[in-house]
């Protein structure tokens, strides 16, 4: 049973991702663009308008099951576009080929298997519930799907709740329990596992399109293929983080710890993926002026 929980969660986030991916190359109709921007594009697209329909369901208090269908119309409404602008305009997924892609991204693999084993080597930091952060967190996605008065009582006693605090304009918890719910599996596998690997995955991707901008805006006139060898630093940089905040150099680095363990939480892409996507923004344009 535990199997069929790995592999459902592993089955249905290759599917998100390519979802995404299928998105962005839409969004983006340009076959010379890096795969992995289509993909933080495609991201960015669908989970905006998520989490602003979402805040409005938070502060408003209105029944869980409506976002529910809202997220299927709305994913429902981002494939019927994906697939019409791609036939249209003869976009295509893989410009160069199956085997260049794979030629150009199959050291990814590698990178999420080195994040994968970094999470179960961290199996204490789990069985501690993340500093108890997970009490709360892991709690919220899996039982907002069941709760009678969704936003109207905390979901770690029960009680009433009422006005607007920090988490009511957060909404990746949201996000993730219409995933959970569709997915059906274990929580903790598809939360801890499945979601804090696909944001690693996220992380990368945005790291990859920043290193091919910065490729092409300083003209080094390196192939594609090794842009994701580059990509290695995030690993040493995110362990590097925890290490010396627990140094005597002086630096109080706040919460490192989440760069493994707790990389499904939704501040972790607000933190790493978010400068990256500036970055890849400020490398996109030729001169910064102020309408800019």
């Amino acid at each position: 049973m535990t199997i069929i929980n790995y592999l459902v969660t592993i089955t249905f986030f290759i599917l998100l991702g390519l979802f995404y991916f299928l998105l962005g190359t839409a969004l983006l109709k340009d076959n010379e663009k890096l795969e992995t921007t289509k993909v933080v594009i495609g991201f960015i697209f669908h989970t905006f308008l998520m989490a602003i329909v979402g805040i409005i369901f938070q502060v408003f208090k209105l029944q869980w099951m409506f976002y529910l269908i809202f997220t299927i119309l709305w994913t429902i409404c981002c494939l019927i576009y994906s697939l019409f602008i791609l036939k249209t305009y003869k976009v295509k997924l893989f410009n160069q080929g199956i085997k260049d892609f794979i030629n150009k991204y199959w050291f990814f693999v590698i990178l999420l298997i080195i994040f994968s084993v970094s999470i179960f080597c961290n199996a204490g930091r789990m069985w501690a519930d993340n500093l108890t952060d997970d009490g709360y967190y892991l709690v919220r996605i899996a039982n907002l799907p069941y709760m009678n008065n969704t936003f109207s009582a905390d979901v770690t006693t029960g009680f009433k709740i009422s006005g607007i605090n920090s988490y009511t304009l957060n909404t990746w918890e949201l996000e993730a329990s219409v995933y959970l719910f569709i997915s059906h599996v274990l929580p903790t596998v598809f939360i801890r596992f499945g979601m804090s690997i696909f944001n690693f995955f996220l992380i990368i991707c945005g790291l990859h399109s920043v290193i091919g901008k910065i490729n092409s805006y300083y003209e080094f006139d390196k192939g594609v293929s090794s842009f994701q060898y580059y990509c290695f630093i995030i690993v040493p940089i995110l362990y590097a983080m925890t290490i010396l905040s627990r140094s005597t150099l002086g630096l109080d680095l706040e919460d490192t710890w989440k760069n493994t363990t707790a990389m499904f939480y939704g501040s972790s892409l607000v933190r790493i993926l978010l400068p990256l996507t500036f970055l890849d923004l400020v490398y996109s344009i030729e001169k910064i002026n102020i309408k800019d």
